[in-house]
This record gives structure tokens, sequence and C-alpha cells, in this order.
């Protein structure tokens, strides 16, 4: 292949990557300019998705048990939260593996399986499905 062929088939290239970029921020700065919930709710809207999630805060000592009664303390109700971490092959892991997922405070191996920070399952508060997000606790 000669080189004003490969500097062509670059240019080409180049175009290309540079109209997919457009199209991809244009796709996706509508929804990350879109108003947030407002300071008082007790959730965010994420980036892309207008999933909502409820970030609560625990200490690196907690466990799902725990974790499990701040939520219901909270007003959330049909609450799933699991120690896996959803991934590409599985990313709603409290669905698909329902035999490792806590929905009772109750469950000794919720009582003995400390928390994750980040994603940990959801919660339905008001008829909405919400996100469980677990963060560090302020010191």
């Amino acid at each position: 292949m000669s080189t004003e062929n490969r500097s062509t088939g670059l240019r080409h290239f180049a175009g290309l990557s540079l109209a997919f970029a457009v199209w991809v921020a244009s796709a996706v700065m509508p929804s990350a300019c879109t108003p947030t919930a407002a300071a008082d709710d007790p959730y965010v809207f994420g980036l892309v998705t207008r999933t909502a999630m409820a970030h609560v805060p625990m200490s690196a000592t907690a466990t799902y048990a725990q974790l499990i009664r701040q939520l219901q303390s909270q007003d959330y109700a049909d609450i799933k939260v699991t120690p896996l971490s959803p991934n590409l092959f599985d990313p709603r892991p409290e669905l698909m593996h329902p035999d490792l997922a806590f929905t009772s405070a109750d469950n000794e191996a919720a009582q003995d399986t400390p928390i994750h920070f980040g994603w940990n399952g959801t919660a339905v508060r008001d008829g909405r499905r919400f996100e469980v997000y677990v963060d560090r606790a302020p010191r």
C-alpha cells in the first residue's frame, strides 16, 4: 500500500471517528444537562440514564442487615441487595441470582456479610425503583 493511500485511509478513518464522537456527544449531552433532583430530595439522577439512585452512607464494617435496616428506616420497600457486583455479562445480579440477594435483615447470611462501597442492589420507595449505592460514611 502506498503512502498516499495509507494517509487517505487514515484521514477517512479520523473523519468517521470524529463524526461518531459528535453523534455520541449529541445523544449524551441532553440527558447530562437535564436538571437533577432538588437539593433536599434523597436521590439524584444518573448522568446518562434517568434511573433514580439512593446513596446510603455506611461504615466499612457495616453488614447487609444494617443496610437493609437503614433503607427500611427511610421508607424503602422491596429491597434486594447483593454482595455481587454488576458486570457486562450480569448487569442485574440481584435479579439473576435471587439466591444470593438479601431481602430481609433477619437473614443470617445478611447479618454476617459485609457491605461493599458502590452499587449494592435496588429498593422501591413511593412506587419508584432506586439503585442502592453505599458511600463511605464521613468520619
